[in-house]
């Protein structure tokens, strides 16, 4: 119960007592060496810190999930490989963090989760703006437009993945991408009704649309 509930929190952005739940969950279930369901706690625990930019728990509550399902060979440890992805890339370790996207998508490819795939598409982008390829960028942005739209997945990821890699074209002079990015970013913000999110990236749009932006 404490993880569904969890989970209805971290939807609505409210991770304080989120946060609190997993913690008392992943204690349960240690004690009773349920192992699955404590890296399941501990991927979530994961993207809580992630979101409030604890970067240094939320790599090694992802790296304590990995490790726990593949001991396990669950078939979910590809959504682990994908969160360590996004937090390299987020950090800027573009190797690992490529090839632990990579691996996500052997299997996200294998199941047919076409909007995952777009969403793994926005992480490459942002991987891409790091190391200047923009080639590579725009053949992502345009895959994961392409595959989000035919999926209609929304996704925090998505959103916040997007904004971040429209932060790093704009550190690069790369305005007309950084739009494209923030749009993207924008609209996954306002279909998830988070509100304060969305303001932010439009007032980032509005600065870069009239050439504020300083």
């Amino acid at each position: 119960v404490n993880m569904d509930l969890a989970q209805l929190y971290r939807s609505t952005g409210e991770n304080e007592p989120a946060r609190l739940m997993l913690i008392e969950a992943k204690k349960f279930f240690s004690s009773r060496n349920r192992g699955l369901l404590v890296g399941r706690c501990a991927n979530d625990l994961g993207e809580i810190a992630r979101l409030e930019n604890r970067m240094d728990d939320a790599e090694a509550y992802y790296r304590e999930a990995l490790a726990l399902n593949e001991s396990a060979g669950a078939e979910s440890s590809f959504v682990v490989h994908m969160n360590l992805g996004i937090i390299l890339a987020e950090r800027g370790h573009t190797t690992s963090a490529q090839e632990h996207v990579e691996v996500a998508n052997l299997e996200i490819v294998r199941l047919g989760l076409t909007g995952l795939h777009g969403c793994s598409h926005i992480i490459l982008a942002l991987i891409a703006a790091h190391k200047q390829d923009w080639a590579a960028w725009d053949h992502s942005v345009s895959k994961a437009k392409e595959m989000l739209d035919a999926s209609g997945f929304i996704d925090v990821d998505v959103a916040r993945g997007a904004q971040l890699a429209a932060k790093e074209a704009i550190n690069r002079g790369e305005t007309d991408r950084a739009i494209q990015a923030l749009k993207l970013s924008m609209f996954h913000w306002e279909q998830m009704e988070r509100e304060e999110e969305a303001a932010v990236v439009l007032d980032l749009l509005s600065e870069l649309s009239s050439g504020t932006f300083e």
